[in-house]
């Protein structure tokens, strides 16, 4: 049984439901301790996981706009964190001893894995951008530049990346593979249907979406992200629930999103049509919902339109036919590629380790980065 680190990025609930989708499935036979940032760490603690608080990287979003500017910001200013989280790494390793780094776009771990010579892999969408050969709307060349950039810096030099992804580019580097949407089991669970509601999860921007939504008279939408419990003319707000939004995921029409990874994986393993505007400046966003135009999914709307809103229900027939032909199982897909991995990591060349044996001047050291960056995590793992 072998011990794995697995680092989660604490920007939106993707990562962290991914990275608990996959626990689940490889928890029986290894030892997980998740390091995870922000929201991450928040869900992770709530359903029971393993976790050390980590501080990580963060974005400035106003209305439905990525601010790179107060981004670049944010993150300059938590620089001393981030080198606090990172000093707390190093020595959590050395403590832990895992045999093994996974990483979910949170770099980190992914730094610490290398600086201790621990097997590295990478398993998120995002790398889907810079390793394999993507197609996009001209338009968002700046957008692909910067998103480009930024997942190429972001997890360097892993072992293997195993990308997820609903699409599937041709790959410009060796050590990838693309693997299907991994999808938690209590989606799996549901059984779909098509009922009569459209749901709608748009964080970003609401202004003027729900006044058009109420001149769709014979229409009715169910809202989550709001976390209110009202009734509005044909719109249904509900507060968070994952039960409740699974369940009204699996019997939706149709679903109108941002264009997040993670509910556009749900929503076509339910294969519901699905209409994505995504967050200005998300270039991620962008490339999900160009792709879900591009394979008859769905609609990619650069902004909120009655008339576009209109023409993406008239089609939803259209977008069903396309949906039908989802055949694939990324859990099934995941569990194979991950056992080769295990396999040629065990096999591969012997990573070095720290020395078991610490000359006087290391450990003076090593005593001084405790002092300096004591912590939670250090305290709970002295003894493990």
């Amino acid at each position: 049984m072998s011990k794995i680190l697995y680092g989660v990025t604490g920007v939106g609930f993707g990562h962290s439901s991914r990275a608990d989708a996959i626990s689940n499935m490889i928890g029986d036979d290894h030892v997980i301790l998740f390091a995870a940032s922000n929201k991450a760490h928040d869900y992770l603690a709530s359903i029971g996981k393993d976790v050390v608080p980590i501080n990580g990287f963060e974005y400035a979003i106003k209305g439905n706009e990525i601010s790179y500017i107060k981004t670049f910001w944010k993150n300059v200013l938590n620089l001393p964190l981030f080198l606090h989280s990172f000093f707390s790494l190093v020595m959590l390793v050395r403590r832990f001893d895992p045999d093994m780094v996974i990483t979910d776009f949170e770099p980190l771990t992914a730094i610490v894995a290398k600086l201790t010579k621990r097997p590295l892999v990478s398993v998120d969408h995002q790398n889907v951008i810079c390793r394999t050969a993507i197609e996009y709307p001209p338009e968002h060349e700046k957008g692909f530049f910067l998103a480009n950039l930024v997942a190429r810096y972001m997890v360097n030099a892993a072992d293997l990346y195993l990308v997820t992804s609903f699409f599937f580019p041709k790959l410009v580097k060796d050590n990838i593979k693309l693997i299907p949407p991994i999808v938690r089991e209590m989606v799996r669970e549901n059984k779909a249907f098509m009922g009569d509601h459209v749901i709608v999860y748009y964080h970003s921007g609401n202004e003027g979406l729900y006044e058009i939504l109420k001149t769709f008279k014979d229409m009715s939408f169910i809202v989550y992200g709001e976390n209110i419990e009202m009734e509005d003319e044909n719109i249904s707000f509900r507060k968070t629930s994952k039960t409740n939004f699974i369940k009204d995921l699996a019997s939706a029409k149709a679903v109108i999103n941002n264009g997040g990874y993670t509910l556009i994986s749900e929503s076509l393993y339910f294969r519901k049509p699905i209409l994505s505007i995504p967050v200005s400046g998300q270039f991620e966003q962008v490339l999900n919902a160009y792709y879900l135009e591009k394979m008859g999914f769905g609609m990619f709307l650069e902004s909120v339109e009655q008339p576009k809103l209109a023409e993406f229900f008239g089609n939803i027939d259209h977008y069903m036919r396309h949906l039908e032909a989802i055949e694939w199982d990324g859990n099934e897909e995941f569990l194979k590629e991950f056992a080769s991995a295990i396999h040629s990591l065990e096999r591969g060349r012997e990573k070095e380790r720290y020395p078991k044996t610490l000359s006087a001047p290391t450990l003076v050291f090593r005593k001084g980065i405790n002092w300096l960056f004591s912590s939670r995590p250090l305290q709970h793992f002295t003894n493990r």
